[in-house]
């Protein structure tokens, strides 16, 4: 009977320290939140200002620990999305996709999982200029969400993939006077 009471002991005492640690990191996941939550209206009250090149920065390391640390929370699909979106307005595309990318990985159920696809065609077709890269994007997203708003407009897209303005304006033409 000696021997039953230990194993008994070892798992309530192994019970009690993760409960008090899950106790403990309620408070900080709460905290992260609304220090995220006060780095984002000042960064959308000051989109333009000097504030914008330190606090985007900013809120994107906070978003992406907090994601790290809380990985089954819902909101994390949200923060890696705009991480996404305010390293795309720094001028970190490389950054931006990376994010969408883990949003779309990590999350793929979630409702902005099609727009992160998207927006990572999109941004490799437009910014990066990797047209390969951005091609294989968009049919993927073909391919998973058909029914999307953005689909009806893929197939235009990819017949007009790396034409130039001028080739654009003239193929206009040629179609109108057909």
């Amino acid at each position: 009977m000696i021997s039953f009471k230990y194993p008994v002991l070892i798992v309530l005492g192994v019970a009690l320290m993760v409960s008090c640690k899950n106790q403990e990191q309620k408070p900080i996941a709460n905290e992260t939140k609304s220090e995220i939550k006060q780095l984002e209206d000042s960064l959308l009250a000051n989109q333009n200002g000097k504030n914008y090149l330190v606090t985007a920065p900013e809120l994107i390391r906070l978003m992406s620990e907090y994601v790290s640390k809380n990985p089954t929370d819902t909101v994390c699909a949200s923060y890696l999305f705009k991480s996404g979106d305010i390293s795309r307005g720094l001028g970190k595309m490389d950054d931006a996709i990376k994010y969408w990318q883990n949003l779309c990985e990590k999350y793929p159920e979630h409702k902005r999982a099609p727009d992160a696809l998207f927006l990572q065609a999109f941004t490799y077709e437009n910014d990066i200029k990797d047209l390969d890269k951005a091609k294989k994007l968009y049919e993927e997203f073909l391919q998973k969400y058909p029914t999307h708003p953005f689909a009806e407009n893929i197939p235009v897209i990819l017949a007009n993939l790396g034409k130039s303005p001028e080739e654009l304006i003239e193929a206009f033409k040629q179609k109108n006077n057909n």
